[in-house]
């Protein structure tokens, strides 16, 4: 019966619980009412008869409707993805009035309305020496970014520094009257228990009023989604999705797959950068698609496929498509056949390999989206058609739409 439970319909029983007498209970569950997903879960006509159903752990949702600000305006760009775990290694991270911050500046608390939507945004006034930090613990060769919301006080362009190991690394910023995320990348060469990382004056001693929001430090060449903290540090662990092989439309003589958003990564000298999508059954039969930045590549597509007895068979574009950096747009489309295999990204077409003979069989196979991948996807497709060299040119053009669509 869907219908609503009332006293009045049903009336109350109670039990004594005594071993002999009571009620039998299966399959209980704690469910949220606001799903979303990025397709829509088998939901019945009420709420209280849809949830996720979990297997001894919490069962997380897509980050979908990530917004970025675009330079005029906050922007959809779809699922934000995170395949990297990471640690915000600031123990109190918008609590900039507790005793672990060191401060030469004054601070009013929950002076603005931060990038979350509520008031916990504080006013930071430096004077000519002015600086706010707290004290880490690095390690020697470790890279980390330490990040920040920062905007200006009154509308005017305000200078500031964002700085690391007691000012052995910093950098100047100018805040506007928008939020931005600021971020500052070094790799540690000191291990001293005692480092300053923070938020300073600018190095002209300029005097500067300041919104700041959300102050992170984490192990990594970029900076990652804010994680907040209030009293020890806290990690997000690494993120996966899994398109089922039931949902995955397949022929086993040719596949167009397509994807586009915003990237971010560093240069790590690797073949497998980003691994924005990976198809694999084996080490022999597998699809996949990668940013390249070994040697002089600064960003280099590649669309690779490989089956057991036809081999391995690539199209990579120019080294430098693509610059390292944060929220980095792309999008591009590959054609993988039985005989054929071609790529192309930004509406530009590659040139087409044609040495495959056979098309790896993946019809039950899992793909694996954002294998290795920061950032944001906009859309994802998979065709069990040869959309041929004009269909992928096409559906790689520039125009970064936002939708998530298989």
């Amino acid at each position: 019966d869907t219908g609503t439970y009332t006293p009045s319909t049903y009336g109350f029983k109670s039990f004594a619980g005594d071993g002999t007498s009571g009620i039998l209970i299966y399959g209980a569950h704690v469910y949220r009412s606001n799903l979303g997903g990025m397709a829509n879960n088998p939901a019945q006509s009420t709420g209280f008869e849809t949830y996720v159903p979990t297997t001894g752990s919490a069962v997380y949702l897509p980050r979908v409707g990530h917004h970025v600000y675009n330079g005029s305006a906050w922007v959809n760009e779809g699922v934000l993805h995170e395949s990297e775990a990471r640690t915000n290694l600031v123990t109190y991270s918008n609590e900039f009035t507790h005793s672990s911050w060191v401060k030469n500046a004054t601070i009013t608390p929950n002076d603005a309305v931060s990038p979350d939507g509520t008031s916990n945004a504080s006013k930071f006034s430096f004077g000519g020496t002015g600086y706010f930090q707290f004290n880490s613990i690095s390690t020697v060769g470790q890279t980390y970014t330490v990040s920040a919301w920062v905007k200006s006080y009154d509308g005017t362009d305000e200078a500031f520094q964002l700085y690391a190991q007691n000012g052995d690394f910093n950098q100047d910023f100018i805040a506007t009257s928008e939020w931005q995320r600021f971020s500052l990348t070094y790799t540690s060469t000191d291990a001293d228990a005692n480092h300053g990382d923070g938020i300073a004056r600018p190095t002209s001693n300029t005097p500067a009023l300041l919104h700041v929001y959300g102050i992170q430090m984490e192990a990594g060449s970029t900076p990652s989604s804010y994680i907040p903290t209030s009293g020890s540090t806290v990690t997000r662990a690494a993120e996966t999705l899994t398109v089922p092989a039931a949902n995955l439309p397949y022929s086993s003589t040719n596949v167009s797959i397509q994807m586009d958003g915003k990237m971010t990564y560093a240069e790590d000298g690797g073949n497998n950068t980003a691994l924005p999508w990976r198809w694999r059954l084996d080490s022999s039969n597998i699809l996949y698609n990668t940013i390249s930045t070994a040697g002089t590549r600064t960003g280099q597509p590649r669309f690779i496929q490989q089956q057991a007895t036809s081999g391995y068979d690539e199209v990579i574009g120019a080294n430098n498509v693509y610059s390292p950096n944060t929220n980095v747009p792309f999008n591009f489309a590959g054609r993988y056949g039985s005989t054929f295999l071609n790529g192309a990204h930004e509406g530009t077409l590659l040139t087409a390999n044609t040495t495959p003979t056979a098309l790896p069989d993946l019809s039950s196979t899992n793909l694996e989206l954002g294998y290795i991948f920061m950032g944001t996807i906009g859309k994802f497709r998979v065709w069990s058609d040869d959309l041929t060299n004009t269909g992928i040119a096409t559906a790689s053009a520039p125009t970064f739409t936002t939708e998530f669509a298989m």
